[in-house]
């Protein structure tokens, strides 16, 4: 699998326009050794013609720290050539949420780098860097793997409606819309477990919060693990399940707390635990008599 996915790599394209004329912009495309591959035309048709490429062959190109895909070369040259005025807009929002949904955050950008270097008279002097928000083959912490794993899940088991409030959430994101998606983002995580409630034999007719009550104690035993504190079972001990209800729902202002930095941990925290029930669940059907 790709590092990036294709709207990363789309959205990386369209912003190489903003610094490349024509000229430097094939100049780039002979140093990466794929100049032949690329079609004549506009620098727009060029760029769409760049994106195929890395999204569909990705093949390695050499770059001032060796040979890598052609889509981290792409990445690359983006953060290392547009101004801060360049950095604005729809494709540089949609190429950040790609970023962040492919594992990755930018460091350097104004906010940070003013904190950071308080002395500095120009931002432009403070290099951008890719940096991976997790270990490189964290096991089972792959967001996009995850995004994918859990789709084909609700998919198989019918799961339509929390399925479509996946999709519009990671949509919503990726448009910017952090409230659209934090939206989403409840109503998905709502939806699958009283999906999950109405397949292991809980009351249709019950409120969420019954069906939740309902999968820690189902007639076919618990679907939520009171010994891993998923589920407060009367020992005053934290409850997994509720706690990250609460925090999908909080109140109030939350200052220093970036919209999209929230956003992003409520999509990625729900879609990593949304996998894990959904292949308990998974299990629990597949072994019924």
């Amino acid at each position: 699998m790709s590092e990036f996915n294709s709207m990363t790599v789309s959205a990386a394209c369209r912003l190489l326009e903003r610094p490349h004329t024509v000229a430097t912009l094939d100049s780039q495309l002979v140093e990466w050794g794929i100049y032949s591959d690329i079609p004549s035309g506009s620098k727009p048709a060029k760029l769409v013609s760049l994106a195929r490429a890395a999204i569909e062959r990705n093949p390695q190109v050499p770059t001032e720290v060796g040979q890598v895909p052609l889509d981290r070369a792409i990445i690359q040259a983006v953060l290392g050539s547009l101004n801060s005025a360049q950095r604005s807009g729809d494709d540089w929002r949609k190429f950040i949420a790609g970023l962040r949904m492919d594992g990755f955050e930018v460091t350097g950008l104004p906010d940070e780098a003013e904190d950071e270097y308080p002395w500095m008279s120009s931002r432009e002097t403070v290099s951008l860097e890719l940096r991976r928000m997790l270990p490189t083959g964290a096991t089972g912490l792959d967001v996009r793997e995850a995004e994918d794993e859990l789709s084909y899940l609700l998919k198989q088991h019918g799961f339509t409606n929390a399925a479509s409030h996946l999709a519009q959430a990671v949509s919503a994101f990726s448009r910017g819309d952090w409230a659209a998606s934090n939206a989403q983002i409840r109503t998905f995580y709502e939806d699958l477990f009283s999906k999950i409630s109405d397949r292991l034999g809980g009351n249709p007719l019950a409120s969420s919060a019954e069906k939740r009550t309902y999968l820690a104690s189902a007639d076919s035993g618990p679907f939520f693990f009171a010994d891993y504190n998923e589920w407060e079972s009367g020992r005053g001990r934290p409850s997994y399940v509720q706690g990250l209800w609460a925090r999908l729902h909080p109140q109030g202002s939350h200052p220093g707390l970036s919209e999209e930095d929230d956003c992003a941990f409520r999509l990625q925290t729900v879609l990593i635990a949304a996998r894990l029930f959904m292949r308990r669940f998974d299990r629990r059907v597949s072994s019924a008599p």
